[in-house]
């Protein structure tokens, strides 16, 4: 029994060195470094792959996902609305069926629950020495209950962690989301979409008349 709980305190130990919750680092598209263009008469598109990082990176190809960034300058004498005026079609013109940025933001999530896990290190204790022996000659040990302090410590960091970083991602799908958004003329729009797929489309604008 002793060895089946060393076991699993290892694995979780392990665990908590490889599978810590990590923070969201903002995409800002009005930031971004767009190295990809097209253009369809008067509306010119720029987009970058790659815009997330860490956890959300690492789910976003496991789950068969590619979040890009846009940029949208409607250079015409008219207001255009993004999924009407505007669609965006891969190289051999097909439309692209975007993904709803809700879908996105609970498949690519950082799971919270999960890190509940790290409250089984709770009954962890460490043993010491006190130098001392009892009356049958053994060495006398003491035990630190260090377990009541890391299980539940470990687990509430990465829970606020998780669902701080969740909430910064939900956020920024929900600010950036361009279905129905109106780009008015002479201005630029900025956005963020998922794309379900494991490679990276070629994407083009086009303007529907």
């Amino acid at each position: 029994m002793k060895q089946i709980f060393k076991l699993l305190v290892l694995s979780i130990t392990i665990l908590s060195m490889t599978s810590c919750a990590t923070g969201y680092k903002s995409i800002e598209p009005k930031t971004v470094r767009y190295n990809s263009t097209s253009k369809d008469k008067d509306v010119v598109l720029d987009y970058q792959y790659n815009v997330l990082t860490k956890k959300y990176y690492k789910k976003e190809n496991r789950k068969g996902i590619k979040v890009a960034s846009l940029k949208i300058t409607n250079n015409s004498d008219k207001d255009l609305v993004f999924g009407k005026d505007l669609k965006l079609v891969n190289r051999d013109e097909n439309e692209l069926i975007l993904l709803d940025n809700t879908f996105v933001y609970k498949q690519l999530k950082q799971s919270v629950p999960t890190y509940l896990l790290y409250l089984l290190l709770t009954p962890l204790k460490l043993f010491t020495s006190s130098g001392d022996t009892n009356s049958r000659g053994e060495v006398e040990q003491n035990s630190i209950p260090i377990g009541l302090v890391l299980g539940p410590g470990i687990t509430g960091i990465n829970m606020i962690t998780a669902g701080n970083a969740n909430d910064k991602f939900k956020k920024e799908l929900n600010n950036y989301n361009l279905q129905g958004k109106t780009i008015k003329k002479g201005t630029t729009a900025y956005g963020i979409i998922g794309i379900q797929g494991n490679s990276f489309q070629s994407l083009a604008v086009k303007v529907v008349e």
